[in-house]
């Protein structure tokens, strides 16, 4: 079995190994990118951190941030010709995430897991849950459990085995899409969390910040130039790619 973390914008996946928990490794980092890019005309599928490459190259064809979509009757148009269009879902695209998971883990750890834990939302909606066991079913693999993400955060950082025992604990969480505060119980004699509570917004992170600061910037340079870039699909997904790098640069830069 295998534990994985299906993220807005970032995945994540490890297996214990005696007791302790091996990271699937993609090509020197501890995350691949959840996203899927159709290029040549559907024919050829890249997934992963090689797939945003593709985002100021083919916006049309390349998906992320699918998960906000999950349970939804969202679909995703791809060309594959001049006449013909090929629709995917978001649990055909969350698949081939899972399937590079797999593929990873397998190069990674030797063996190909058929059963996982994958995380979820605490507030996730029934239809997306149910969607997310169906990704899973397309990529090969059986789900043991959806493992609310609160739960997962308390048990990463091992708050069952610290000296000074915690009853509860505040879990914010805010990710690439979704953002979630929850009250979360920890019940040592039951070797189990319990979430008392949650509250969020399924469409509120890193994606929208990016949005903002991406109108923002085009609003400034229409009124200095005379020229919107959110006009041309293309040109909007530069800037968006822009304006995420320098939001990243400022993550470890005082101004």
């Amino acid at each position: 079995a295998i534990g994985i973390d299906l993220g807005t914008t970032n995945t994540a996946a490890a297996q214990q190994v005696g007791d302790l928990p091996k990271i699937v490794d993609f090509q020197g980092e501890r995350t691949t990118r959840s996203a899927v890019a159709f290029t040549e005309g559907g024919d050829r599928v890249i997934v992963g951190n090689e797939g945003t490459g593709y985002l100021e190259l083919d916006p049309e064809a390349t998906f992320e941030s699918v998960k906000r979509d999950m349970g939804t009757d969202t679909t995703y148009e791809v060309p594959t010709d001049g006449y013909t269009m090929t629709e995917h879902t978001p649990e055909t695209v969350s698949a081939l995430v899972l399937r590079k998971v797999l593929d990873t883990a397998e190069a990674s750890l030797g063996t190909r897991p058929d059963e996982a834990v994958v995380t979820v939302p605490a507030d996730f909606p029934e239809p997306a849950r149910r969607a997310t066991e169906r990704a899973a079913e397309y990529a090969g693999v059986d789900v043991l459990r959806l493992l609310p993400e609160p739960s997962a955060a308390c048990a990463a950082y091992g708050l069952r085995e610290r000296d000074d025992p915690i009853e509860t604990v505040l879990v914010y969480d805010l990710g690439g899409g979704t953002f979630d505060v929850s009250v979360v119980e920890i019940v040592p004699e039951a070797d189990l969390y319990e979430v008392q509570g949650t509250d969020g917004r399924q469409r509120l992170g890193g994606d929208d910040f990016d949005e903002r600061l991406l109108e923002h910037v085009a609003e400034e340079f229409e009124a200095e130039t005379g020229i919107d870039v959110r006009e041309s699909h293309q040109e909007r997904e530069r800037v968006r790619q822009a304006v995420k790098s320098a939001k990243h640069t400022l993550s470890n830069a005082s101004e």
